[in-house]
């Protein structure tokens, strides 16, 4: 669920064009499920520093669990990068 937030939240904040076209890097780690190196890709200029650190620790809540909880959370990271 983590995972999740982040991803919404950041959706509707960029719109998922502008996440995956402004965040490339992140985008990335997203789709190898890197939630590690996508915590620190999470990081929008526009956005306050609250907002920032609460999806930056979401991801990194999903990088410290099993890996089999990643892979349920793909469907969702899936649609959301490649709608």
């Amino acid at each position: 669920m983590s995972a999740q937030l982040a991803l919404i939240d950041m959706s509707f904040n960029l719109s998922v064009a502008g996440l995956s076209e402004s965040f490339p890097k992140f985008s990335a780690a997203v789709a190898r499920s890197d939630w590690k190196v996508a915590a620190g890709e999470s990081h929008r200029k526009e956005s306050n520093e609250v907002r920032n650190s609460q999806a930056c620790g979401w991801l990194e809540q999903v990088a410290e669990r099993e890996p089999c909880f990643l892979n349920r959370a793909g469907a969702v990271r899936l649609e959301l990068l490649h709608v």
